[in-house]
């Protein structure tokens, strides 16, 4: 019985490190910076607007 409990704790383990690796995963700040780019470009836009 201890063995088989064993066992199943190990596979609960496993499981709870695979989806916080998943997580991690999703943490890359990437997609900020080109929101940043497109935001300067709008910024610069209107400054060009306002001048003409």
């Amino acid at each position: 019985k201890r063995e088989e409990a064993e066992i199943k704790k190990k596979k609960k383990y496993k499981e709870k490190r695979k989806r916080k690796k998943k997580k991690t995963k999703k943490k890359k700040k990437k997609r900020k910076k080109p929101r940043q780019e497109m935001k300067k470009q709008t910024g610069t836009k209107k400054k060009k607007q306002m001048k003409e």
